[in-house]
């Protein structure tokens, strides 16, 4: 498909028609738009039932902060017990995949927040460092509630 679509394009511009080589180009950027907007769509919907299903299996004491993974920028969720602190990371294998794995990363050592000047009021983008036992990744949270969650059960939310 790819090489019909290239030969189309070097065809119409080596007769001139530089009106259908456009033609074809913005096709192309809109076709590969509408893909990458669908494969966006469907990988959150795949970690929004992947969540779910491990809040039915752990109960309700724990509680789903989503997330953002800084680095791949896939969804991706701290779902932990404030009693006991322990928590699980639900994140994908990688950037754009659909496979979402959850895995216990032990008690929730610390959250700090970073690149933020002393002035500035946090913001849901803000980039935030998650320590835990097992693990140490950076993420933003998605979203006002999700802030509201982590500033209710993290109240010493350090500023780096």
């Amino acid at each position: 498909m790819r090489y019909i679509i290239g030969m189309a394009l070097v065809v119409s511009l080596l007769q001139g028609n530089i009106p259908l080589a456009l033609t074809i180009a913005a096709c192309v950027l809109v076709a590969i738009w509408v893909y990458k907007l669908i494969e966006k769509f469907q990988r959150d919907s795949s970690f929004s039932t992947y969540s779910k299903r491990l809040n039915r299996e752990l109960g309700e004491d724990w509680v789903t902060i989503r997330l953002q993974d800084a680095d791949h920028h896939d969804p991706a969720a701290l779902v932990f017990n404030p009693k006991n602190r322990t928590a699980y990371l639900i994140s994908s294998d990688g950037y754009g995949s659909k496979i979402f794995r959850s895995r216990p990363v032990g008690e929730v050592v610390s959250v700090r927040i970073e690149k933020l000047q002393p002035a500035e009021i946090i913001q849901p983008n803000a980039l935030i460092n998650i320590e835990c036992k097992e693990i140490s990744r950076r993420f933003t949270v998605s979203g006002e509630s999700n802030w509201q969650l982590l500033r209710q059960h993290f109240p010493g939310v350090e500023q780096t």
